[in-house]
């Protein structure tokens, strides 16, 4: 079961490294191409591409006369019979055939949203690593690494107070004075219930680990650290700086 989850994480990071075409169609009530003229060097029209979802960090390569940023876009201009374009973002690439053929007119283009996260992927590693499947696809680190700890003291308490329980269940059948019997079970049935108390917590960490890495957004910071300083002053005049872990 843990090999087939990892060998579909593994398969679905890989399909991450690929830019994702959502769809490409011809806008037929659009006429950005017109009203906004650009000429190849054949002096043609061109056409007009409106790619969505693509930030300036995006590069395009091809046969593209002239590339505008507009708000939540790129514009490109291409000459018509154009057959395809490189998109290209860090160290993703996509080199993107055209369906159709390039007439002079307005296309979209929309690129899968890259703020977004694979849940599939993310459900998959957080089910194997509680709190990973946070941490990895959903940028939320301080969480992702509260839920691993949490659940790895949770289940190492369990397993230790669970030893100890056995030793004193042990101990009680040993013993051949009434008393120590009774107060060796005693010392059995507390450990037995802090025991139990650790597998209810870990099961509790378990199942919102799950929930959140399934319908908790994914932080927009691209930053990794999740720790703040802020700067204050009180009402006695009094400075320092505040400190603040962002989940």
């Amino acid at each position: 079961m843990c090999i087939l989850a990892y060998l579909t994480t593994v398969q679905l990071l890989c399909a991450q490294n690929t830019i994702q075409v959502t769809s490409f169609n011809k806008l037929g009530m659009d006429l950005s191409a017109r009203t906004r003229p650009q000429e190849d060097i054949n002096g043609e029209p061109c056409a007009l591409i409106k790619v969505i979802n693509a930030g300036n960090d995006y590069v395009f390569e091809g046969s593209i006369v002239k590339k505008e940023s507009k708000s939540g876009e790129i514009w490109l201009y291409i000459p018509q019979g154009t057959k395809r374009i490189t998109i290209k973002r860090k160290s993703k690439t996509n080199r993107f055939e055209f369906p159709e053929a390039i007439e002079f007119a307005t296309y979209e283009l929309i690129l899968e949203d890259e703020d977004k996260y694979h849940k599939g992927a993310a459900f998959i590693t957080s089910a194997v690593i509680p709190g990973l499947g946070q941490t990895a696809f959903k940028r939320s680190y301080g969480k992702g690494v509260m839920l691993m700890l949490g659940e790895a003291a949770s289940l190492g308490g369990m397993l230790v107070l669970d030893n100890m329980r056995s030793d004193y269940v042990n101990k009680s059948n040993m013993a051949t004075n009434a008393q120590d019997r009774i107060d060796f079970m005693k010392h059995a049935d507390d450990y037995g219930t802090t025991r139990n108390i650790c597998m209810g917590v870990a099961a509790a960490l378990y199942i919102y680990n799950i929930v959140d890495v399934i319908a908790a957004p994914a932080r927009k910071k691209k930053r990794a650290d999740f720790i703040s300083f802020q700067p204050y002053i009180d009402f006695n005049n009094n400075m320092g700086v505040s400190l603040a872990l962002n989940f």
